[in-house]
């Protein structure tokens, strides 16, 4: 007979600090009550107004500030065939477009053979994150757009463009609204768009008065735009120091913000997988992030105004992003897990 084993006298079910499933229509308003086990789970009251659950899933719509493009719409008199408020560069062929491309206005119409030939537009500069937008049409070629010399998504054909920006960069030249010809190209603009996104209404936390956690949910991102974790936030109403892994559609990011500004700790491609699980793990200045259950990156955040915080959760700038099945763990460095040590 073999000697040593231990045989707890009672079952032993870790008990998550948040949990939530989005069951319930509406607002959030608090987490579960009920485990992913069965166990009795602390019910945490929600933050963010502009977050939803609907059909299983959490939503958010941010709050949208002034507009910060002029003429967009790309209408009134058009002046060496181009529209008021833009300007050119490397003197594309700009013809007023009078049909009607997408329906309710006119469109500026850009023709050329030689690739970076397009029209751009400065805007006022701001701090933080930007929803871009426009409408292309492409006749022939492919145009890139972009914001804030960000991203840039490349179209070939009739379609929406969309990209959330951090902007706020050092020098006039960001903030810079550019429509960009990749091939020989005739194509139509529309309806462009930047807008200011209020970054407390990106976030959706819970208080779980623990610093070191495992946070997870499965997501659900619009390329272009992002969706994700909060961690160790500082507040919900003035946010200022705070950690945000999430996905973009094409890259995994974990950015630190220190007094409102922000850094890069790790960027690298992940392919997407729609409802794949983003988990951090955070102890004490460690954080560890998986994707799709595959270690991404390791990284240390050591400052002082974010380690300590206890608020966690959500992050999404856009509305169509959603999330399901979101998990908040002790990690065990606040004696969580003592009882284990019984048997």
């Amino acid at each position: 007979m073999s000697k040593g084993v231990r045989i707890p006298e009672a079952l032993f079910i870790p008990t998550p600090l948040a949990y939530s499933v989005f069951a319930d229509a509406g607002a959030l308003i608090v987490t579960d009550s009920i485990g992913p086990d069965g166990q009795g789970t602390p019910q945490r009251t929600w933050s963010g107004a502009t977050w939803a659950a609907a059909g299983g899933t959490a939503t958010n719509t941010p709050t949208q500030g002034a507009e910060l493009v002029t003429n967009g719409d790309m209408e009134g008199t058009y002046v060496a065939g181009r529209a008021p408020s833009w300007v050119t560069y490397n003197a594309p062929t700009l013809t007023e477009e009078n049909a009607i491309v997408f329906a309710g206005s006119a469109s500026q119409k850009i023709v050329t053979t030689v690739t970076g030939h397009g029209i751009t537009q400065p805007t006022v500069l701001v701090a933080g994150w930007v929803l871009a937008t426009a409408r292309l049409y492409i006749a022939s070629g492919s145009a890139s757009v972009n914001y804030s010399f960000a991203n840039g998504i490349v179209q070939t054909a009739l379609g929406s463009w969309l990209e959330v920006v951090l902007s706020g960069r050092t020098g006039a030249s960001y903030n810079t609204w550019v429509v960009s010809v990749i091939a020989s190209s005739t194509f139509y603009v529309d309806s462009a768009s930047a807008k200011p996104l209020t970054l407390s209404t990106l976030f959706s936390s819970v208080s779980v008065s623990v610093a070191d956690v495992f946070a997870s949910a499965a997501v659900v991102v619009t390329k272009g735009t992002q969706a994700g974790l909060v961690v160790n936030l500082d507040s919900t109403s003035s946010p200022a120091n705070f950690v945000i892994c999430y996905h973009d559609g094409t890259n995994v990011k974990l950015e630190k913000c220190v007094a409102g500004t922000y850094t890069t700790v790790y960027s690298g491609a992940v392919t997407y997988s729609a409802g794949a699980v983003l988990r951090v793990h955070k102890t004490g200045a460690a954080y560890r992030v998986y994707y799709n259950n595959a270690l991404v990156t390791t990284a240390t955040i050591s400052d002082a105004g974010i380690v300590d915080n206890t608020l966690h959760g959500l992050f999404s700038t856009y509305a169509s992003n959603t999330f399901d099945n979101f998990e908040v763990w002790a990690v065990g460095t606040s004696g969580e897990y003592a009882e284990l040590d019984k048997y």
